[in-house]
């Protein structure tokens, strides 16, 4: 469900120009107590000069006033498998990066990159509680599928924390998990904290709300 879902014109693609209001403003901070700040903040200590985002949304994390960043983007890359969000985030890019973003419409989750993509930065926010599987599945494929080159890979998920879930997030949970939009039931900070151990890899997570927040240096 979550490629049919995603992949098509849906009613977030159809109503884009509202997410981030209702979302990443509201939302994000009311129900599952992560402020949008954090967020900006993760950014600023993350990016670097060629970037690949990850399912961009509108491109809100990636304007230049919210992330009020010195360093030169080179190079930003956006990829998603929807068509209408890879077309409205670029033109809400536009102004901020010029002639510097280019978009990519594939699945990082079946298919390796293409090799001509060049980054040394991967942001990828508020995507993997939308990808069917278990956390550590979903994170080595994406890994894999990334390539061997370089990178830092830094993003936000929200997590399934049923012992101390306030009501209000516990409905949002099951709700957005019944309609395929989110795919994260089994997905806890636990898990993902053993996986990166195992892995054995250099990274940085921590815990605001129900939202991970991690960096892993590949």
């Amino acid at each position: 469900m979550f490629r049919e879902f995603w992949k098509n014109n849906n009613i977030i693609s159809k109503n884009i120009q509202y997410y981030d209001n209702l979302v990443n403003r509201t939302n994000c901070l009311r129900v599952w107590k992560c402020s949008e700040q954090y967020i900006f903040n993760h950014y600023r200590q993350n990016i670097s000069g060629k970037h690949l985002e990850i399912g961009p949304g509108s491109g809100y994390f990636l304007k230049r006033d919210n992330l009020r960043i010195n360093c030169s983007i080179d190079k930003l890359t956006l990829i998603d498998i929807n068509d209408n969000i890879l077309n409205y985030s670029k033109e809400n890019l536009k102004d901020d990066y010029c002639n510097e973003v280019s978009t990519l419409r594939h699945n990082i989750f079946s298919d390796k990159i293409p090799e001509n993509i060049k980054f040394n930065s991967v942001g990828i926010n508020y995507v993997l509680h939308c990808v069917p599987g278990k956390l550590e599945k979903k994170v080595d494929s994406l890994i894999n599928n990334l390539g061997d080159t370089n990178y830092n890979l830094f993003g936000a998920t929200v997590i399934c924390d049923p012992l101390h879930m306030n009501p209000i997030a516990e409905y949002e949970l099951i709700l957005l998990n019944s309609f395929g939009i989110f795919n994260n039931k089994n997905d806890t900070y636990e898990e993902f904290v053993e996986y990166l151990n195992n892995r054995n890899i250099k990274y940085n997570i921590n815990k605001r709300g129900y939202v991970a927040l991690f960096n892993i240096q590949i």
